[in-house]
């Protein structure tokens, strides 16, 4: 048995598109999703050996620059102006959790102005 689900979403796309509707089927007996956390675990071991050899990119730049550095600092050396945070952040915060890293004091981010952690090696 089917249940008619009203949407209203650009059938192309699967954005929301004012002023149209559409009937779609969803079977009852339909499985139900991978939840959240096992899609997550996946996806992390899917790029293990990415996250690895990033992880190794933010270690080694640390150690040639001799000094603690913020986040933004290791992603401008590594990747550039343009790269965004994401690139950096979660490989720190995984080095920190691994206590491969340490915090250090903080200091005045030179682009927001806000105090943020340096990191170390550990």
């Amino acid at each position: 048995m089917t249940t008619a689900v009203a949407m209203q979403l650009n059938l192309f796309t699967r954005l929301p598109e004012p002023g149209r509707v559409a009937l779609v089927s969803v079977p009852e007996d339909r499985t139900p999703a991978t939840p959240a956390a096992a899609r997550s675990r996946a996806a992390r071991e899917h790029h293990a050996e990415e996250h690895g050899g990033r992880k190794q990119l933010i270690l080694d730049c640390l150690r040639l620059a001799n000094k603690p550095m913020t986040d933004r600092q290791i992603k401008e050396k590594l990747f550039g102006v343009a790269a965004d945070m994401n690139m950096v952040r979660p490989r720190v915060n995984d080095l920190l959790r691994e206590r491969r890293l340490y915090e250090g004091v903080e200091t005045p981010d030179h682009v927001t102005g806000e105090w943020v952690r340096t990191v170390w090696l550990a």
